[in-house]
């Protein structure tokens, strides 16, 4: 009779400890996935800073020259810089607040990482973005 009490009871707790593990792991591989996104995301931003830098420097050229195109040029980098700037600033807003959901239980480390992974999808797109504006401006 005991036998056939502790079967089921060492099956619900195998069963528990196996969910727990599984949870544990889904934990893990978003926590790699967020970061690698991240990963990925700051090598636009080494793209970006390059070419905002030698925006800028344009910019102060063109300060120089009174004609509507270099004003309409001078608008037109000072919006792509604007667009680079925020994505960059986001980043680093992102970086700053961001921590490993080391002392989190599997559920908020989960809702954590899903708003993070979201977070730092938008970041990548807005830096993409820049990007992609910052190409067609490229001389």
């Amino acid at each position: 009779m005991r036998t056939f009490l502790l079967f089921p009871l060492a099956f619900f707790c195998l069963s528990l400890f196996t969910v727990a593990c599984d949870d544990r792991a889904k934990v893990q591989l978003l926590q790699k996935e967020t970061e690698d996104l991240h990963d990925d995301a700051m090598k636009g931003m080494s793209v970006i800073n390059r070419v905002a830098r030698n925006f800028k420097k344009e910019v102060a050229e063109l300060d120089s020259i009174g004609t509507t195109t270099a004003l309409e040029r001078k608008a037109a980098l000072l919006t792509v810089i604007e667009q680079m700037e925020k994505a960059e600033n986001d980043m680093m807003a992102w970086m700053a607040e961001y921590k490993a959901p080391d002392s989190l239980s599997t559920t908020e480390a989960l809702k954590y990482l899903q708003d993070q992974y979201q977070k730092m999808q938008k970041n990548q797109a807005d830096i993409k973005a820049a990007m992609h504006a910052a190409k067609s401006l490229a001389k």
